[in-house]
C-alpha cells in the first residue's frame, strides 16, 4: 500500500491492518460463521464439522454456544484445544 496514503489515515487515526492467513488453505473451510441464531443449534455445529473436517480452521478456535453445557468443555478437551 502507498505509503504516503498510510500515513494520511495516520493522522486522522486509521490503521490499516495486516491480516494474516495460512498458506495454501481452503477459505471455505477456514472461515467459520455462524449467524446468532444458530449458535445454540448443535445440529448446525455438527454439520460445520463435517464440512470442516480435519482441515485448518477458525472452528478450533471457538467454542460455539452448543457447547457449553457439554463434558468436554467440563474436562478441558475442548477448550485445550481452543488454548
Amino acid at each position: 500500500m502507498d505509503k504516503k496514503l498510510i500515513e494520511g489515515f495516520s493522522k486522522i487515526g486509521i490503521a490499516i491492518p495486516e491480516i494474516l492467513l495460512p498458506k495454501d488453505i481452503d477459505l471455505k473451510k477456514w472461515c467459520v460463521v455462524a449467524c446468532d441464531q444458530y449458535t445454540s443449534q448443535k445440529a448446525y455445529w455438527d454439520e460445520v464439522e463435517k464440512i470442516v473436517g480435519k482441515s485448518p480452521s477458525t472452528l478450533r478456535i471457538m467454542l460455539p454456544e452448543a457447547y457449553l453445557e457439554g463434558s468436554d468443555v467440563d474436562t478441558g478437551s475442548r477448550t485445550s484445544i481452543i488454548q
